[in-house]
């Protein structure tokens, strides 16, 4: 009997794993969002809407979305500090870069400017030393003139040009990521005002050395539509993903030394890109094949198609959490849209409705143990499982007192979920580890 009881729970006890989708804005015209993970693999967004910057980020363990505005501007971009507090960079006037600090719920301002210059585009990463470093495009007389790059970790920024543009060039896309020791490296197009000329487009990557300087390579010369998609794998490899046409597709490449590898057969724009722990690509990009547009994850061992989506208004972005899952950030229309691989937010609400078998569960967040109060009614034998954002069980253990305390010393910093069963139901719960 006893036997058959742990047969019914291991065919009940797998959380729900698999794509969900959630909107976090749809009261305005919302366009370009940029977003990034925390240490907790809590995702921080940016984007712009009617004029002005907002951030919307997830609080608590049920991954409540919060929204708020920044500022008046446009083209953001986001990373977080080691701390976590995040940092927004946007272009706040015609010669004005603005990063936006959210520290202790209270937003601070510096202001950035090169000479008396137009500034577009801005991009931020930051370093494990919390270095910001910054890229962006900068006009001159309405034309472009150069890509420039900026850091904070000497006595001021000291910009630097990247690319030299003459007049008969224009490039406005660029992707930025840092290696471990907290080199740039940066993929941008290059495209001449004559496009139509069969080698009128370029895309070359750009790598930093301990010097600070910055050495070219030529990747392909293809037409592309937007920002290419850019990884750092190694500090000595990148992976790149970029539209090929011939044929019309979507391929991927490790530089240096590696071939483009296809990805996609078909019309594609607006490609980002994140390579997994092993190196592995995970694209997102946007389909333009008939009966109409959608949203498209690939890898290396097949697609997942999103045609639920159907605007061709797109900025795609995706990273990969700590357990190589991909969470990707949207905007189609007017609506801002999160896309992840793992439970669903609202998997506290799955709780069976004859019995609520946990209380409550403190504290919150967690750090090293958590502890688990049972509901009057419910002692005797009951199972408890820990499971990861992969669906994998990481703790099983039982609970017969009304209150049980897990060690979770032997976590990562993350999401996790958490079930209990007995024979009259089963309960879930949503909690967080900290880093802390």
């Amino acid at each position: 009997m006893f036997l058959l009881f742990l047969v019914n729970i291991a065919l009940i006890s797998t959380p729900e794993v698999g794509w969900h989708h959630t909107v976090i804005d749809s009261t305005g015209s919302v366009d370009l969002p940029d977003f990034c993970l925390d240490a907790d693999n809590l995702p921080h967004i940016a984007y712009q809407k009617d004029g002005a910057i907002w951030y919307a980020h997830q609080e608590g363990i049920e991954w409540t979305w919060s929204t708020e505005l920044v500022g008046v501007g446009e083209d953001p971009s986001i990373d977080v500090m080691p701390n976590g507090d995040p940092v927004i960079a946007y272009c706040s006037s015609v010669n004005q870069i603005t990063l936006a600090t959210k520290h202790e719920e209270e937003w601070l301002y510096e202001i950035y400017s090169d000479e008396t210059e137009e500034l577009i585009r801005p991009l931020i990463a930051i370093s494990e030393s919390g270095i910001n470093h910054l890229v962006y495009f900068r006009l001159k007389n309405d034309f472009l003139d150069q890509l420039r790059y900026a850091n904070n970790g000497g006595s001021g920024w000291n910009p630097i040009g990247i690319e030299f543009y003459s007049l008969y060039f224009t490039s406005t896309e660029a992707s930025l990521d840092l290696d471990s020791n907290g080199y740039a490296r940066v993929s941008a197009l290059e495209i001449e005002i004559d496009w139509k000329k069969a080698d009128a487009y370029r895309l070359n990557l750009y790598t930093q050395d301990a010097s600070g300087a910055f050495s070219t390579s030529l990747i392909a010369t293809t037409y592309c539509r937007k920002r290419p998609g850019l990884s750092v794998i190694s500090n000595s490899l990148v992976g790149l993903c970029y539209r090929w046409e011939n044929p019309v597709g979507l391929v991927y490449e490790e530089y240096p030394g590696g071939q483009p590898t296809e990805l996609y057969q078909g019309g594609c724009y607006y490609p980002d890109l994140d390579c997994d722990s092993e190196g592995n690509p995970h694209a997102v990009f946007l389909s333009a094949d008939n009966p109409g547009s959608s949203v498209v994850y690939a890898t290396k061992e097949g697609i997942h198609r999103f045609t639920e989506f159907s605007s061709t208004w797109y900025r795609l972005d995706i990273e990969l959490d700590q357990f190589d899952q991909p969470h990707i950030v949207f905007n189609n229309n007017d609506f801002l849209n999160y896309l992840w691989y793992g439970f669903p937010t609202g998997i506290e609400e799955e709780s069976s409705p004859s019995s609520l078998l946990i209380a409550s569960i403190s504290p919150s967040p967690a750090s090293n143990e958590i502890s688990i109060t049972i509901n009057p009614g419910n002692e005797g034998q009951l199972i408890l499982s820990v499971y990861d954002l992969t669906g994998r069980a990481v703790i099983q253990t039982t609970a017969a007192e009304n209150t049980t305390t897990i060690d979770l010393s032997d976590l990562s910093p993350g999401v996790y979920c958490i079930r209990a069963f007995n024979e009259n139901g089963s309960d879930t719960r949503l909690f967080t580890k900290m880093s802390f």
